[in-house]
């Protein structure tokens, strides 16, 4: 494939005269001139002019990316890994910024309290090292909490909330946490040991269809119900029966004592008749909510329920097709 310098001006944006200059000051030299002075430019003089706008983007002055570029040893390949990590720490940086822009209009807005906030980056919490902001996480209310992207020590990156890790409530990115069937306690036959097994699958398992809505959303079990007993006094104390199913009080926060309840599908629906109660997984929302989490439209749930007459897991696990354009 040749290119004439208009087609490559076209093709990349580089205007004619800034290749001309580049081929003058011999930093892309094109494959051919004709006898005419007409310049083409063939692939490889097309992925060597991809580098330059690269490096120039990454602020490096006209002689120094000739130096790079030239060189005998030079990789194009590992060019393009370095260019990558380059940008995207350029993205998290921005990401961060435009964030901090937002939350200081909604201080001046008096929707936020710019004094609660604390710049975690660069902040180890346990296995989790913080490396820029994530979108905040938004409650029913419409209130506004900060999250943080974090790496694991095991190399996974999860989204977290800035009150988990401050208070240790969230040490890693869940890798630590074994989905052991091992028996120690007498229960496995028991139904809530199989709610407290699903409840750690669903965080954990990518392998399970439920898992989209849960850990890679960020959810996640807390350390202390790691521990089957401890999970399995908690629910005890707090007036677990079989005919009750466990209930997180926001549906986007993690299973933990704080968030979690036994409730009756009465309970469930806040007293409200119009709501209507689902239960999937051992776990009971409102269609309303499970739309929220599945995020498939509340009347299609509906629709493939009673009409189509769907189970309830083929309703709430089955994609629907994007909208055609017209």
């Amino acid at each position: 494939m040749k290119c004439g310098i208009k087609e490559v001006s076209e093709l990349t944006g580089v205007s004619a005269r800034t290749l001309r200059y580049y081929d003058q000051i011999g930093l892309l030299k094109p494959s051919k001139t004709s006898e005419a002075g007409y310049r083409y430019y063939g692939e490889r003089e097309l992925e060597i002019l991809q580098q330059i706008l690269f490096y120039k983007e990454r602020g490096m002055e006209l002689k120094q990316i000739k130096k790079i570029i030239y060189q005998k040893d030079f990789d194009i390949m590992a060019a393009l890994r370095e260019h990558l990590l380059e940008l995207e720490e350029k993205r998290n940086h921005m990401e961060a910024l435009i964030q901090t822009v937002e939350q200081t209009i909604r201080s001046m807005k008096g929707e936020y309290d710019m004094s609660e906030f604390k710049d975690l980056t660069g902040q180890r919490f346990s296995k989790l090292m913080v490396v820029s902001r994530a979108d905040d996480y938004i409650k029913p209310n419409g209130n506004k909490i900060i999250q943080w992207r974090c790496v694991c020590d095991c190399g996974n990156e999860v989204v977290v909330r800035g009150e988990y890790l401050k208070s240790g409530h969230t040490k890693s990115c869940g890798c630590n946490k074994s989905i052991s069937h091992t028996i120690t306690h007498g229960k496995s036959k028991s139904r809530l040991y199989k709610i407290w097994i699903g409840m750690k699958e669903r965080c954990y398992n990518p392998n399970r269809n439920s898992y989209c809505w849960y850990g890679a959303k960020g959810i996640c079990v807390c350390d202390e119900w790691d521990d089957f007993e401890n999970f399995y006094s908690w629910s005890m104390r707090n007036g677990y029966s079989d005919e009750l199913t466990i209930d997180r009080i926001d549906s986007n926060g993690n299973y933990c004592p704080e968030n979690c309840r036994w409730s009756t599908d009465k309970e469930q629906a806040n007293n409200r008749s119009t709501n209507r109660i689902i239960e999937y997984n051992d776990e009971s929302h409102t269609l309303e909510e499970w739309s929220r989490i599945t995020g498939i439209a509340s009347n299609t749930i509906r629709m493939r329920l009673d009409e189509y007459k769907w189970d309830v897991e083929k309703s709430l696990t089955k994609s629907t097709p994007p909208a055609k354009k017209s």
